[in-house]
C-alpha cells in the first residue's frame, strides 16, 4: 500500500479503485473521490460504487484528466476536518479547469466515509446523493463558521466570498 513513487509507479496518476468503478461512474456520469483506501473500500461496501481515491497523494490534474471523459459531476467525500476542508477547495479549483460540476458530501457527525459506512451501511449513498454543490457548501461553511449576527460577522463572510465570487468563471453562476 504506501510504495514510494518509482519510474513505473506515479502516484499523480493512480486512482485507487478506478478499475473496479469505472463502468458504475460513466453510467452515473459522477465519480467520488475519497482520501484514503479504507475509505475506498468501505464506501464499495456501502453501495457507493462510484467511489476512487487517490494514492497517497493530493488529487492532481492528471487524475482529473483520467476521469473527465466519464464524468459531469465530480462528488468530494473528505473528512471535513480542516485539511479535508483545504483539500476540497484545491479540488474545485482543480475541477474548474476542466469544467466539471463539484459537489461537497459532508457526512453527519464529522465522520470519515469508512466510519459513516461502518456504522450506517447503505444510508451513504443518499447523503452522497445530497451533497452540495461547492459554491453552496462553502457560503453555508462560512454562515455556520462566522453566523450572521452584527456587522463583524457579515464583514467577515465577505471578505471571505467575495474573493471565490470573483473567481468564478461562470457569469451565469454569479
Amino acid at each position: 500500500l504506501n510504495s514510494p513513487e518509482t519510474p513505473i509507479y506515479h502516484k499523480s496518476k493512480i486512482l485507487y479503485g478506478f478499475f473496479q468503478a469505472k463502468n458504475f461512474i460513466k453510467n452515473a456520469k459522477e465519480a467520488m473521490l475519497v482520501e484514503g483506501y479504507m475509505d475506498l473500500i468501505m464506501s464499495h461496501q456501502a453501495g457507493v460504487s462510484i467511489a476512487v481515491a487517490t494514492s497517497g497523494t493530493a488529487l492532481t490534474p492528471k487524475h482529473l484528466r483520467i476521469l473527465k471523459p466519464f464524468i459531469e459531476r465530480l462528488s468530494l467525500c473528505f473528512d471535513m476536518d480542516l485539511a479535508g476542508q483545504e483539500a476540497a477547495k484545491r479540488a474545485y479549483a482543480l475541477a474548474q479547469e476542466i469544467d466539471v460540476t463539484e459537489k461537497v458530501v459532508t457526512l453527519p457527525e464529522g465522520k470519515d466515509p469508512a466510519d459513516y459506512a461502518k456504522a450506517h451501511g447503505e444510508e451513504l449513498q443518499k447523503v452522497v446523493e445530497g451533497g452540495a454543490i461547492y459554491t453552496d457548501y462553502f457560503y453555508a461553511k462560512l454562515l455556520r463558521d462566522y453566523g450572521t449576527t452584527g456587522m463583524q460577522a457579515k464583514k467577515k463572510i465577505l471578505q471571505e466570498f467575495l474573493p471565490f465570487f470573483a473567481g468564478l468563471p461562470s457569469s451565469v453562476e454569479k
